[in-house]
């Protein structure tokens, strides 16, 4: 077996044994490469079903919440240094 076979294995693994919850949307606002303001909270926000539990983790910070009654959820995460 080749070694690079190996993560797509693992990864193949892991999301059968975890259950798959909602369909969590972001606006397309947020995607690759885009920039962030040092020193600020970051609002990140989004669509999902009514209730469900979000879980936003990024730069070592990790928040939470749960969508209002129409889908909506947002969360800050803490302030970022400079990277």
């Amino acid at each position: 077996m080749k070694p690079r076979l190996i993560p797509l294995i693992l990864l193949l693994a892991i999301h059968q044994s975890v259950p798959v919850a909602a369909d969590v949307r972001l606006p397309r606002v947020f995607g690759n490469q885009m920039l962030l303001q040092r020193g600020l909270a970051v609002p990140v926000w989004g669509w999902a079903d009514a209730g469900e539990q979000v879980a936003v983790k990024f730069a070592g910070d990790q928040q939470q919440t749960i969508a209002d009654k129409r889908g909506r959820w947002k969360v800050r995460l803490k302030p970022l240094k400079a990277s």
